[in-house]
């Protein structure tokens, strides 16, 4: 059964980024956010860096959520500047939310053409910092908004203990061989056997990245890494793997190109 993580949880929690190479600014920001999310239904863990070096010390771009934000400064002096960061999660992470902190609107150019596809820009004006408030704001409802929106969990029962799994977080569901009646719940935490069918919960699982019109797996799209059509192999973020049919395959891969 899906329910809304409010039924069972006060607050709706999510993660945010800022990448700020400007230390006033950076501390301005969390500042700012902390402030307005304080007594709003949801919990924001913030972490601040000051380049993208100190996040990939810290993040692994490939273990990232789909609620998952970041407010990302465009021109941080490193190797890897906002937008070089903002590719590379992009590449991993098709949904999480990037916001562009800049006091250039011309760089908008840039990051279209990179395909990025960002969630908004924050525009800066070094002189006076209060003026990114507003925007700040506007950004801090828009993630509530999307949160509130993803913000689902799938109950596994077993015997007298339940577990309360985020859909996002489940990677695979799929049938045991030889143990009839039972399932394995693959998620970025955790592995679960536990008793049921695919049949029983396929209809449970209604979100849009779910595949769920296979016999013996149901498949989370946005986790799939790559997909090897002649050898059938479907190998995901999480390094698991699984091996089937060419029949299968191909219908993994037209559901795949399908929701992207």
């Amino acid at each position: 059964m899906i329910w809304h993580l409010s039924s069972f949880f006060e607050v709706i929690k999510l993660r945010l980024f800022i990448i700020e190479d400007n230390f006033l600014q950076k501390d301005y920001l969390e500042k700012t956010l902390t402030k307005f999310l304080e007594h709003r239904p949801i919990t924001v863990e913030i972490e601040s860096f000051l380049n993208a070096d100190e996040f990939l010390n810290v993040h692994k771009i490939d273990r990232l959520k789909r609620t998952d934000a970041f407010l990302l400064d465009i021109d941080f002096k490193t190797r890897m500047n906002g937008v070089d960061l903002a590719e590379a999660i992009r590449k991993q992470n098709a949904h999480c939310s990037i916001y562009f902190i800049t006091g250039d609107a011309q760089k908008a150019e840039e990051i279209i053409n990179r395909g990025i596809l960002p969630a908004g820009y924050i525009l800066k004006d070094p002189e006076r910092i209060e003026n990114v408030e507003e925007q700040v704001i506007e950004v801090a409802q828009k993630l509530i908004s999307e949160a509130q929106s993803h913000s689902s969990v799938f109950e596994i029962k077993q015997g007298n203990l339940s577990h309360f799994i985020d859909i996002n977080d489940i990677i695979l569901i799929e049938s045991i061989p030889h143990q009839r009646g039972y399932l394995s719940l693959h998620t970025l935490r955790e592995n679960i056997i536990f008793r049921n069918s695919i049949s029983k919960i396929a209809p449970q699982l209604t979100a849009p990245f779910m595949m769920t019109n296979l016999k013996s797996y149901i498949l989370n799209l946005n986790h799939i890494q790559s997909i090897e059509k002649k050898s059938g192999y479907v190998l995901f973020r999480s390094g698991y793997e699984i091996v089937v049919s060419k029949r299968i395959i191909k219908k993994i891969t037209d559901a795949f190109e399908e929701y992207y």
